[in-house]
């Protein structure tokens, strides 16, 4: 039997809307999952809160007057076994430079055997940065290749080099090569 695999999961989502009247909770505190492959209905009564809880996973809810209030929505798209979606929040501070960067990797993932992947991905990101006399923010355009231990746990460890060519005549504007050494959670 395959794995199911988590497509979207909403958690304690509660969304509401600012009338003269006062605060009117459309949606309080629903929860549930749907998984690649199934096919989900939401059903119930005019009034129910059907087409806020679609606009709420959408972020659509027309602000003002409503707002979610709280919860979660996640989203991963798994278009089949071998591909992923990775986002990197990355930290430096070299040369008496501070900066931050956030990518976005497509990924193809390939085994090896006995639990190991190589992988190779292309992607982008933006960032910002900081350093005597000057700050601002950049664009870049990043790749990688790597290859991964995948334990019995839901753990996996990678090691994979990151060309960057970056976009930013005061930053970055060269290409630049980044080793990277992960431990990832499988969700």
């Amino acid at each position: 039997m395959s794995e199911r695999k988590l497509l979207l999961e909403v958690k304690n989502l509660v969304t509401e809307f600012h009338t003269e009247e006062g605060i009117v909770r459309a949606i309080n505190d629903i929860s549930f999952d749907i998984y690649r492959g199934e096919t989900v209905g939401i059903v119930g009564e005019s009034g129910s809160g059907k087409s806020v809880t679609s606009l709420s996973i959408m972020q659509l809810i027309p602000i003002p007057p409503g707002k979610i209030a709280g919860g979660e929505i996640l989203y991963q798209r798994y278009l089949n076994d071998n591909n992923r979606l990775e986002f990197d929040l990355g930290f430096r501070n070299s040369n008496n430079v501070d900066a931050f960067k956030l990518v976005g990797l497509y990924q193809w993932v390939n085994p090896l055997g006995d639990n190991f992947n190589w992988f190779v991905g292309v992607g982008a990101g933006v960032g910002s940065f900081d350093s005597p006399g000057t700050n601002g923010s950049f664009f870049l355009a990043a790749a990688d290749l790597g290859i991964e231990y995948n334990f019995d746990i839901p753990l996996i460890m990678s090691l994979d080099i990151r060309p960057e060519l970056g976009f930013n005549d005061e930053f970055s504007d060269d290409l630049d090569f980044d080793i990277a050494l992960g431990i990832r959670y499988q969700f």
